[in-house]
């Protein structure tokens, strides 16, 4: 078999009969090519077949969400890199399946590479992963350990890419909020939670601009109610747009008339088009000089309401943190 053939296959099917355990029927194949020959290829191919799943699992952290996904996932990533992938595939990948498949495509390619190039390991490994790529190091053969290292970033490049391109999850279960319960809009302040019958301007309580609540902050900080991007800035600072996945838009507009200010007493901490996390810092604000002059209450509005069926307040009026749960969005 060619061994860009061999590498394909070989670096494909091994986290998959690993699954099973009966990758253990090769291990004497590579200890007999070491002990009779003083290297061997296969071990290429199954260390970038290990590296696609330790990869998959930081692509699950750096894609996912939930905060415990994350934090295990890095654990299984880290441990993936001494070439224990059994974390990284019952933990993260392959109940996922997406993550699974994508370090499957991807050590196939690698390892073609790897062996297009000529990769050979010269050391055998009993754990291969990222740190035996060394052991393709040879001074007879100085070309195996850039072919190795260049299988190996291929299939992590590929890895991680594919993820954050096209995600962990399957697509019913991402989506599974925001078809089934509708989107969450959480507060992006602590103070007290109004109806925007409350707020003494009619743009906001007749609402005219979009529906929604309002709150009267005792923090002068507004975090981002929801992962999505920066629609709108205003250069005054006292306002910003968001935008979901789903098309939902929201204002959060700092108190009334605060345009006078010209962004006096305002710091912004994204500009417009970034990327950001539900719980990320957008603007802090010097709460006490502004109400000073100025009434505080903050308009929470989704300015596209007509384009859903229905918002439903999720809290109580009174006490609210930022990040509880204020808002329900349905299509």
């Amino acid at each position: 078999m060619a061994p860009p053939i061999a590498g394909a296959v070989v670096g494909g099917v091994w986290q998959v009969i690993a699954i099973f355990g009966i990758h253990w029927g090769m291990v004497p194949i590579v200890i007999a090519n070491f002990a009779q020959n003083g290297q061997d290829t296969l071990q290429i191919f199954i260390q970038i077949a290990v590296i696609s799943q330790m990869a998959a699992a930081f692509g699950v952290f750096l894609k996912a969400k939930d905060k415990q996904l994350r934090t295990d996932a890095l654990s299984a990533g880290i441990t993936g890199i001494f070439g224990i992938t059994e974390p990284a595939i019952y933990g993260i990948t392959l109940p996922r399946k997406k993550p699974f498949i994508y370090g499957y495509i991807w050590a196939e390619i690698g390892s073609a590479i790897a062996a297009i190039l000529g990769a050979t390991q010269y050391v055998y490994a009993g754990l291969p992963g990222l740190i035996s790529v060394v052991n393709s190091i040879s001074v007879e053969n100085p070309g195996s350990f850039p072919a190795c290292a260049t299988g190996a970033a291929v299939t992590i490049t590929g890895t991680i890419g594919s993820i954050l391109l096209f995600g962990c999850e399957p697509k019913q279960k991402e989506n599974a909020e925001h078809s089934i319960l509708g989107q969450t809009v959480f507060s992006p302040l602590t103070g007290e939670l109004k109806s925007l019958k409350d707020v003494n301007d009619p743009t906001f309580s007749e609402e005219i601009l979009g529906k929604g609540i309002a709150i009267l902050p005792k923090e002068g900080i507004v975090y981002a109610p929801f992962d999505g991007v920066v629609s709108a800035l205003f250069d005054t600072k006292h306002a910003i747009g968001l935008t979901d996945d789903q098309g939902m838009e929201l204002l959060i507009h700092v108190g009334l008339e605060t345009v006078n200010l010209g962004g006096t007493h305002f710091e912004v901490h994204i500009s417009q088009g970034d990327l950001v996390k539900k719980g990320d810092p957008l603007i802090t604000f010097d709460l006490q000089e502004i109400q000073k002059t100025h009434d505080v209450i903050t308009p929470v509005l989704i300015t596209n309401a007509d384009d859903f069926s229905e918002i439903v307040v999720q809290k109580e009026f009174g006490p609210v943190k930022a990040g509880d749960a204020i808002l329900t969005v349905k299509k």
